[in-house]
């Protein structure tokens, strides 16, 4: 009987020793946090402190989050308040959606990314504005062939858009206009006027004039049929109708002003008539509004700008 109870003093022993609370510090890595706790297992399990460490800091451990903008300005000054010797700027292309993002703790050089490495998590974000004349025409462009009224309904509204024509050539012009009339040329473009452009989406009307020719080739004797088709005024007169026009539009809300040639065509369909307007590469003004853009951020900030997105 004596073993017995002493084995079973043993055992009670040892239970009572690993389900008593027992009281110790917890103390954060750079010693400047000692927390009281009381440990009471439930289990031989391991548990994280972090979050009871975190109840006691007085300060963030690090800069974290995104701080997003809507204005450049205002972007640009954040990333020169907060930058490090080794911040850095993302820039996104994308036309539809270009933009801006500063990751101010960003990695140091160096092939080893055990040295220097730092987390990435404050950041700034800035979304360009596109302006809203450019999203109008985008607009046009990306969609159907226009009627009539739907032409005329929007040159109503942007017919602000519209500027005339260049003039005739002159001494000292600004070689931006030499330039501009220079790829009017070469395309055989023939600019049509605010309104002109009106009295066309208004009042242009065509007549179909159909022929059939016979054509024969007297070596084989072989016979084609050859269906023309010829647009003509009212009158019976070849249509004329200017194949271009210019507007001016900013690329971004608030940003530099671009003559754009904007090409206008027309289709007879079905007896009535459709419009189709396409902007003249525009992705080449889009472009140089951005590097402008960068180019403005970099001189700001003295951060180099990368294309693309950084790190997750």
């Amino acid at each position: 009987m004596t073993g017995h109870s002493s084995d079973n003093a043993a055992l009670i022993d040892v239970v009572e020793r690993l389900h008593t609370p027992q009281e110790f510090d917890v103390i954060s890595p750079d010693e400047t946090i000692r927390a009281p706790y009381v440990a009471v297992p439930k289990g031989m399990e391991l548990q994280s402190v972090r979050s009871f460490l975190e109840e006691y800091r007085v300060r963030p451990e690090r800069r974290r989050g995104t701080a997003k903008f809507t204005d450049l300005m205002s972007f640009l000054q954040h990333a020169n308040r907060f930058k490090a010797d080794h911040s850095a700027l993302f820039a996104s292309d994308d036309p539809k959606t270009p933009s801006l993002t500063s990751v101010l703790d960003y990695h140091e050089p160096g092939s080893d990314e055990r040295d220097g490495t730092h987390y990435g998590q404050h950041r700034g974000h800035y979304t360009f504005p596109l302006s809203d004349t450019w999203k109008a025409w985008q607009a046009v462009e990306d969609g159907k062939p226009l009627s009539m009224l739907d032409f005329a309904e929007f040159l109503e509204d942007r017919i602000g858009d519209v500027i005339e024509p260049l003039g005739a050539p002159y001494e000292g012009e600004p070689e931006s206009d030499t330039r501009l009339r220079e790829q009017i040329q070469r395309l055989g473009g023939t600019l049509a006027s605010p309104s002109v452009l009106l009295d066309l989406s208004r009042n242009f009307r065509v007549n179909e004039d159909s022929k059939t020719k016979v054509v024969q080739n007297l070596s084989s004797g072989e016979v084609v049929l050859k269906f023309e088709t010829a647009h003509v005024d009212e009158q019976g007169a070849p249509v004329k109708v200017p194949n271009m026009f210019l507007i001016q539009t900013p690329v971004f809300h608030g940003g530099a002003i671009y003559r754009v040639p904007v090409r206008l065509r027309y289709r007879s369909m079905g007896g009535s008539v459709h419009w189709i307007v396409m902007r003249l590469r525009p992705e080449i003004v889009f472009e140089h509004a951005l590097n402008e853009a960068l180019a403005l951020a970099e001189t700001e900030t003295g951060l180099p700008v990368f294309r693309g997105a950084p790190e997750v």
